[in-house]
């Protein structure tokens, strides 16, 4: 054999080592709910692919709060793969039990690239979690300027509250965030 040869088979080989255990019966229990976690937090879209092409849901539940494969990537600040999932047909809307939705998600986590990919996929910009909250409040809470700026440029509405009757306004009030500049 040739050097070449030899290291693409040695390339092939280690390719091979990383998937496999995605297959194992641990992996696959649950509806696959395992490995498409645990590729998630990683942000390994190679195994994610490999996943849903086995037949494991885009959608599929992750964990008793609800968490789906689109959720966890941007929880987890994997951004190459939430923004990957948001373009192969997530459901931008699917919210947790709690009633976070994934744009909620990147708005308290500062993920300006998702927050773009959802709203250019159609997330509801309003939509309020259980307690109220919107991804407006959730931004300025966590003092990301920038996504607020955005979300309010976009037409995120400013007069919602939530179930304690504060406003967005209340919350930066609260996290010191000057939203008269926005």
């Amino acid at each position: 054999m040739s050097r070449d040869t030899d290291l693409q088979m040695q390339a092939f080989q280690q390719a091979f080592e990383r998937l496999a255990h995605l297959f194992s019966p641990e992996y696959t229990q649950a509806g696959g709910s395992v490995g498409m976690r645990s590729a998630c937090v990683r942000g390994d879209i190679t195994a994610v692919e490999l996943l849903i092409k086995q037949g494991i849901s885009i959608n599929v539940e992750l964990n008793p709060d609800g968490d789906t494969p689109l959720t966890k990537s941007i929880f987890s600040h994997q951004t190459d793969l939430a923004v990957w999932l948001i373009a192969k047909g997530a459901d931008v809307e699917r919210a947790l039990r709690n009633g976070r939705t994934p744009l909620i998600t990147a708005a308290g986590c500062g993920d300006m690239r998702v927050v773009d990919a959802l709203l250019a996929a159609g997330a509801s910009i309003d939509r309020q979690m259980n307690n109220g909250a919107t991804a407006l409040m959730y931004a300025v809470s966590k003092g990301f300027v920038d996504v607020a700026s955005k979300l309010m440029q976009k037409g995120a509405s400013t007069t919602l509250r939530d179930n304690d009757g504060w406003t967005v306004f209340d919350y930066a009030r609260m996290s010191g965030v000057n939203l008269a500049e926005q």
